[in-house]
């Protein structure tokens, strides 16, 4: 999601955490500005759940994620030389 949109994910990392040999997560861990929060309420893992899976859809297969990052750095490299910042 670098088109200038903001993404659903844009307001912090998570977590699932599902139990060994359990299809579904029981967990979820935020963290954000606030700190670290653990969700175990069945709704709020499974909106976590549901925006993971959103972004798993949306998000490049590893190589061509590499290559974005690698493009950005460059811009990022090379436009910091120009301003000097």
């Amino acid at each position: 999601p670098f088109d200038g949109r903001t993404h659903c994910a844009a307001w912090g990392a998570f977590r699932l955490i599902t139990a060994p040999g359990a299809p579904d997560p029981f967990m979820a861990c935020a963290e954000d500005l606030g700190g670290v929060r653990y969700h175990e309420t069945p709704h709020i893992v499974d909106a976590h759940a549901g925006l993971f899976e959103h972004l798993w859809a949306a998000a490049l297969p590893p190589a061509p994620s590499c290559d974005l990052v690698a493009a950005l750095s460059r811009e990022v490299r090379d436009e910091a030389a120009v301003t000097g910042r």
